[in-house]
């Protein structure tokens, strides 16, 4: 059981490294500064969607969850966000994992109703916690909580508690799984190149295991734009070098082995890998924030094949779910009518 968790974890982690890292290209036709005011405050509707394949086994599902932000702190120096995920729904292989395997449930909520501040860089890179301790008591009060009301073995509660305390064993490690979708949403600012001048990119990745950063390459390129209804579209494509993504989450995971006095997974546990991405963000270009961020992820490990797909929407504070008709789910903008303009409005 804490292999195959703990192995999700890690590879979920990814998520928004490599839309970090990939901020701008030449030459330069499209710039976007959006801007984050002391005050700001607006809801993200977080869509994770996985299809994976186990040998002759097609899985899929998705979980949608709401998080609110608060800009706490703005200067010169960086930002301080204020992330609070406040409520989690589930569908197909998600509810039905949760319904077989109540453990999953705990790590899918475990971060609910924790305010999480989160340092950004001017450029809104996320580069720790403000209050890394406050929310590792919190996780571990939340985490006593939700095993009371679950009736488990000792085993089972043993390795519930183990993977729960390798998650928050480190301010890096919780805060890139906690601002993986909040990164993406951030990450698009700096000059953009329209797709007939767009040159693939060799760059660094920042390693969210904190090892050395992860080489590979991107794109990133101005797909269309639409001066009357002021939008643009821009989109990433990302690709991580597989041997050295491979290295150092076996590193991880022998290393966490190791601390909780386990005997470290082998090597030849953990097969050749391989990630890419590809991210399609809707701008406002009156606000330059974006109204929607689509992302595909496509990692192989071995012979298991997995399609993470996640969606962002910018919705006003303190906004319920919305839900897209279906015939206008593909569009480029939500048809809801309540994702606001991206201009920090309370």
């Amino acid at each position: 059981m804490r292999n195959s968790l703990f192995m999700t974890l890690l590879l979920s982690l990814g998520l928004g490294i490599l839309s970090a890292a990939c901020l701008a290209a030449e030459p330069e036709v499209l710039t976007l500064k959006p801007q984050l005011k002391k005050g700001d405050s607006f809801t993200l509707q977080i869509t994770r969607s996985r299809q994976q394949t186990r040998g002759s086994r097609d899985i899929s599902g998705q979980a949608t969850l709401l998080a609110d932000i608060t800009v706490l702190e703005a200067g010169l120096e960086g930002y301080v966000v204020s992330c609070t995920y406040r409520k989690t729904r589930v569908e197909g292989a998600e509810a039905e994992q949760i319904k077989a395997n109540p453990a999953s449930k705990i790590l899918l909520d475990m971060w609910n109703n924790i305010p999480i501040h989160l340092k950004l860089s001017p450029d809104y890179a996320v580069t720790g916690l403000a209050n890394y301790e406050a929310v590792r008591k919190a996780m571990d009060a939340s985490t006593e909580k939700m095993l009371a009301a679950m009736a488990f073995d000792a085993e089972k509660e043993k390795a519930l508690r183990q993977t729960v305390s390798q998650v928050v064993s480190s301010e890096q490690l919780v805060s890139q799984l906690v601002a993986r979708e909040l990164a993406i949403y951030l990450s698009f600012n700096g000059d953009f190149a329209k797709a007939s001048d767009a040159k693939v990119s060799n760059v660094e990745f920042p390693s969210p295991y904190g090892g050395d950063p992860l080489p590979g390459k991107c794109t990133t390129k101005v797909e269309s734009t639409d001066e009357k209804k002021s939008k643009a579209v821009v989109v990433r494509e990302s690709e991580i070098d597989g041997e050295s993504l491979r290295e150092q989450v076996v590193k991880t995971v022998q290393d966490m082995d190791r601390k909780a006095g386990r005997q470290p997974m082998a090597d030849d546990q953990i097969p050749e890998m391989e990630m890419r991405d590809l991210t399609r963000a809707v701008i406002d270009l009156k606000t330059q924030w974006p109204q929607t961020v689509q992302m595909e992820r496509i990692t192989v490990s071995g012979p298991q094949k997995r399609v993470d797909g996640t969606k962002v929407v910018r919705l006003s504070a303190g906004a319920d779910f919305q839900d897209e008709p279906k015939e206008k789910a593909d569009s480029d903008a939500p048809s809801n009518g309540k994702a606001v303009p991206s201009d920090g409005a309370k």
